[in-house]
């Protein structure tokens, strides 16, 4: 809460409100500066609360939910805990979908992934199932277009791959 406190008042916005309190006192408007200031700490105060009051309701109905992940077992999709994920698994990922694992895709209809690289980069990526041809024994990760890694969230599209690597791995 002191975070978001603090960049609330920082904002831009309530930054250029001050000075305008300021300038007004300057011309002998204490009134006006000081009913502005009241309106404004009342404004911020609620922005505030509002702001910790619904952080707490997203903790709070994330709380006990466990994860789920689509694949394929014994021929038929279903839908399992995140942790149950094995290696060899075909995993099915649509958009809003957080990815369970390392996959390998094989196959991909336009899809956008919003990832966080094991190698500390993050953006958005556009993802295939098209094999990598490259000479270099070791692709970088960001170029490793048919790769999801865990924690990253599909945005866009629908795919399906094999889990490559699971838990902590």
């Amino acid at each position: 809460m002191g975070k978001y406190a603090a960049r609330s008042l920082l904002d831009p916005s309530a930054v250029l409100l001050l000075l305008s309190v300021i300038v007004a006192a300057f011309y002998g408007e204490g009134a006006v500066a000081a009913s502005v200031v009241i309106l404004m700490l009342c404004a911020k105060t609620a922005e505030i609360l509002s702001f910790t009051v619904a952080d707490t309701l997203l903790k709070r109905s994330t709380e006990g939910v466990v994860p789920k992940a689509r694949v394929v077992r014994d021929g038929n999709v279903c839908e399992i805990p995140c942790e149950a994920v094995a290696e060899g698994d075909v995993v099915i990922l649509d958009s809003g979908d957080v990815v369970p694992c390392d996959v390998r895709l094989t196959a991909a209809e336009s899809v956008l992934a919003a990832e966080n690289l094991p190698g500390g980069g993050h953006g958005l990526y556009i993802k295939n199932a098209d094999p990598i041809n490259s000479h270099v024994k070791d692709v970088p990760i960001e170029m490793r277009s048919n790769m999801l890694y865990a924690g990253s969230t599909v945005v866009y599209g629908f795919c399906m791959g094999i889990a490559v690597a699971t838990g902590k791995r």
